[in-house]
């Protein structure tokens, strides 16, 4: 996901969910999760529980 063109200059939240997982929001709207590991952000929107790919 990329996000820096549509929120540039905007306020994105992140959120501790498991040992290098966060959770990246804008306001109330989880946009993804970012997994420290390999260094990229995953699509919160296609999965049911974290952790799944």
């Amino acid at each position: 996901m990329n996000v820096s063109h549509v929120l540039a200059g905007e306020s994105v939240g992140l959120k501790k969910v498991a040992d290098d997982v966060w959770s990246v929001y804008f306001g109330p709207v989880l946009l993804d999760r970012f997994y420290k590991r390999d260094l990229r952000l995953h699509g919160a929107h296609n999965r049911n529980k974290l952790g799944r790919r």
